[in-house]
C-alpha cells in the first residue's frame, strides 16, 4: 500500500539547501524549520490547490524528516527523550508487544492496550530516542499513531516522523518505511543553514 506515496521532497542527508515547511506542506503548524523529506498517500495527501505540495489536513499517512534550530523545539525534544529513557528503564517498550500489534492499524493498535493514549519506547540514548505514540483523544475522531525518531545535536533538533490515521496501513508497513528514513538520515551531518534562528 505504501508504494502509493506521493513524495514531495527527497533530499540527501548532506543537502546544503533544505526546503521550508510552506514550500512543501500546506495547512500544518510549523514543527521544524527545514525539511529534508516529505511524503503522503496519493489518494488523500496531495494539495488540490497546489499539486506539488502535501495537504496536512486531508492525508491518511505521512512521513517527514525535519530539522529545527529553535530553542523551544530543543527543550521539548529533550523532555520527550528523557520520558522515553524513563519508560525504557521501567521495562515498558515496543518489543514486548511487537507480535500482538505490528499487523494492526491505529484503531486496533489502541484497542490492544484498551487505552486512548499509548507510548511505547523503541530505543534511546542520551540525546536521542525513538518511540511509538498512539492516541484517540476524542472518540468521534479517528485513532492515530506516530512513530518518532528524535535527536538533539548541540543547537539542532532532528525529527523523523511517520504518522497515520488510517487502518488501511499497518504499524509494520509504517515502521518499514520510517526505518528506511532513520537509516538514511539519523547520521545527518551537523549544519546550520542560512537564516536559521538561534534563540
Amino acid at each position: 500500500m505504501l508504494d502509493e506515496l506521493f513524495i514531495a521532497l527527497n533530499l540527501a542527508a548532506n543537502a546544503g539547501n533544505p526546503a521550508h515547511l510552506p514550500d512543501v506542506i500546506s495547512v500544518r503548524e510549523a514543527r521544524g524549520e527545514y525539511l529534508f523529506y516529505a511524503a503522503a498517500d496519493k489518494a488523500h495527501g496531495i494539495d488540490e490547490l497546489s499539486p506539488g505540495k502535501i495537504n496536512a489536513n486531508t492525508l491518511k499517512v505521512s512521513f517527514t524528516v525535519d530539522v529545527s534550530f529553535e530553542a523551544d523545539t530543543r527543550r521539548v525534544a529533550m523532555a520527550e527523550i528523557a520520558d522515553v529513557n524513563s519508560r525504557l528503564a521501567q521495562g515498558e517498550q515496543y518489543d514486548r508487544y511487537r507480535e500482538e500489534v505490528e499487523m494492526e492499524g491505529p484503531g486496533s493498535f489502541l484497542d490492544a492496550f484498551d487505552s486512548r493514549v499509548v507510548l511505547l519506547p523503541i530505543e534511546s540514548g542520551e540525546n536521542w530516542a525513538s518511540w511509538i505514540y498512539g492516541s484517540q483523544h476524542n472518540p468521534s475522531q479517528s485513532a492515530s499513531f506516530n512513530v518518532w525518531y528524535q535527536a538533539v545535536n548541540g543547537e539542532r533538533t532532528m525529527s523523523i516522523n511517520a504518522y497515520s490515521i488510517s487502518d488501511d496501513y499497518t504499524l509494520e508497513e509504517i515502521m518499514e518505511h520510517w526505518q528506511g528514513l532513520v537509516d538514511k538520515y539519523s547520521d545527518m551531518p551537523m549544519q546550520v543553514f542560512s537564516g536559521a534562528p538561534r534563540d
